[in-house]
C-alpha cells in the first residue's frame, strides 16, 4: 500500500477531498493482512509544516484513519502534500539534504575550513 495519496497537493484539495470524496483515501486492502474490508475509522489531527504561510501553520489537518474487518488494525494515508514522519515541507527537505550532501553543514556554529 501506499502511505501518500497522489495528487492532492494543498490543504484546500485535501480539505475538499476529506469532505466531499473521502474514497481517495481508503486503502485497496489492509497493509498488514491484505484483507480488502477496509472501513472508516474516524481520523487525527496532524498539524501542517513549519515553512507554510503563518496562517496555514497553524491549520490543524485531519488525516482519514481506516479499520480492516480481518486483523482489527489501523492505517492511514496522507495527502502529497504531508511528509510522512516530518514536519518540514519537501522542498525543505531537499535543500537540506543538498546542504549535507555537497558537504555543508546543518549545524550554525560549523566552521568548514
Amino acid at each position: 500500500m501506499h502511505r501518500m495519496v497522489a495528487g492532492i497537493l494543498s490543504l484546500s484539495q485535501h480539505l475538499s477531498a476529506v469532505h466531499s470524496t473521502p474514497d481517495v483515501y481508503r486503502p485497496a486492502c489492509c497493509p498488514s493482512c491484505g484483507l480488502g474490508r477496509v472501513w472508516h475509522h474516524g481520523h487525527y489531527i496532524r498539524k501542517s509544516d513549519r515553512s507554510a504561510a503563518p496562517e496555514q501553520a497553524r491549520c490543524l489537518v485531519p488525516i482519514l484513519r481506516f479499520r480492516c474487518a480481518g486483523c482489527g488494525r489501523t492505517c492511514s494515508r496522507l495527502p502529497a502534500f504531508l511528509s510522512p514522519r516530518r514536519w518540514y515541507a519537501w522542498a525543505v527537505q531537499q535543500v537540506a539534504m543538498l546542504c549535507v550532501l555537497l558537504g555543508g553543514s546543518l549545524c550554525p556554529n560549523h566552521v568548514r575550513n
